[in-house]
């Protein structure tokens, strides 16, 4: 990455004393509208990932916020929703969406937002991003690396860039072997950040072993048009969420699979370099980036020798902008209020895949992998691995 545009959002407290309290509702049974983080019912509900439609009415019925970029709830002392009785069997009916919702979590349970946080430019806050893995490699000779990014997708898989397997192992001898999670600031652990009005310090990160590593079988080091260029990490064991280790939501309809992001603000996190020159940056950085459209990025790698599919999506291409060595198989995000959500949460868009090779070159966009045109092919292997 390079010299970023700067921009800030506003203090979500100051935002609060702009929109008033109208935009709250009013709990009843003695319960107060609460941030779902801090929540413990609201929690342990999303946090098992795959919600029954019951639950999602529930969630519905304890929504306390008119302001949809926020999850707030009723909570108190009630007892979550309770379960109904069944009077007689229940006839069996047949699925009409994906299946893939059984395996992967659906908001709020992924791609929550802490909004009261400072935001601005490329810097993060030390909870932005809780998906945000970093792969360890064994190296000959040297100690364990970290060479590429990746994205958590549920308790036991994480979502990379194929290049990031076969591409490292075959030119530098360079092995997958694990997985962080909960990292902020590579300098440190536990990390630590001061903000306006509170000292926030994270938990020690968490370095999972991976157990199966799953490229995609049309991917082709070789080719200059890097199809495929995604990969599954199957971790030994289960992790578990907390705020500082989240999973980020798939498009998992089809009304999800089917947006097309040219003009769109996107987001891209990771701790690549922050510029052509500089080296691997400590804490995490992030930046956001148009979505350009396909046929005006094929404009610029046809001159490479490039031919660019649909499967593949086009972002940033202004000077100084882009997603650099190291953020590699890291995330390309969306931020919004998708259909049929309660509130905003950020979704998986696509996997970093490559560049030109001088970062940040003006009308040169980065390539990444689009994550709709291969959920069948992860939900295959997250069922049958």
């Amino acid at each position: 990455m390079g010299k970023p545009v700067i921009y800030f959002l506003l203090f979500a407290n100051l935002a609060f004393s702009a929109v008033a309290q109208s935009n709250f509702v009013t709990c009843s049974n003695g319960q107060t509208c609460t941030p779902h983080y801090d929540c413990p019912d609201i929690t342990a509900m999303t946090s098992k990932g795959h919600l029954t439609p019951e639950e999602k009415q529930y969630l519905k019925s304890k929504h306390c916020n008119k302001v949809k970029v926020l999850n707030y709830f009723c909570c108190g002392n009630e007892a979550p929703q309770p379960k109904p009785t069944v009077t007689e069997p229940l006839p069996k009916t047949t699925v009409t969406q994906s299946s893939a919702k059984q395996f992967f979590p659906e908001p709020p349970a992924c791609g929550s937002y802490q909004q009261d946080r400072i935001y601005g430019g490329q810097n993060t806050n030390i909870d932005d991003y809780p998906w945000v893995a970093q792969i360890l490699y064994s190296r000959p000779r040297r100690s364990i690396g970290i060479h590429c990014g990746g994205s958590l997708i549920n308790q036991r898989w994480v979502l990379t860039a194929a290049h990031c397997d076969i591409m490292i192992k075959q030119r530098v001898n360079y092995d997958i072997v694990g997985v962080r999670l909960g990292d902020w600031d590579t300098r440190t652990n536990p990390d630590c950040q001061q903000l306006v009005n509170e000292r926030v310090c994270n938990v020690q990160y968490v370095e999972v072993p991976v157990e199966k590593i799953i490229s995609h079988e049309g991917y082709d080091m070789h080719s200059r048009n890097q199809y495929n260029d995604i990969a599954l990490l199957k971790l030994q064991r289960d992790v578990v969420y907390t705020d500082w280790i989240k999973p980020i939501c798939l498009p998992l309809t089809s009304d999800l699979r089917d947006i097309d992001y040219t003009g769109h603000s996107l987001d891209v996190a990771g701790f690549g370099k922050t510029s052509e020159t500089e080296n691997s940056s400590p804490v995490m950085k992030r930046l956001d980036i148009d979505g350009i459209a396909r046929n005006k990025c094929q404009q610029y790698y046809s001159t490479q020798n490039v031919n660019l599919d649909d499967s593949q999506i086009c972002a940033g291409g202004k000077k100084d902008e882009d997603s650099c060595n190291g953020d590699s198989g890291g995330p390309l995000m969306k931020y919004g209020n998708f259909p049929n959500s309660l509130a905003a949460y950020y979704m998986l868009v696509g996997i970093v895949s490559f560049g030109p090779i001088n970062c940040g070159t003006q009308d040169a966009p980065g390539v990444y992998t689009r994550v709709s045109e291969y959920m069948d092919w992860i939900e295959n292997k997250v069922q049958n691995s």
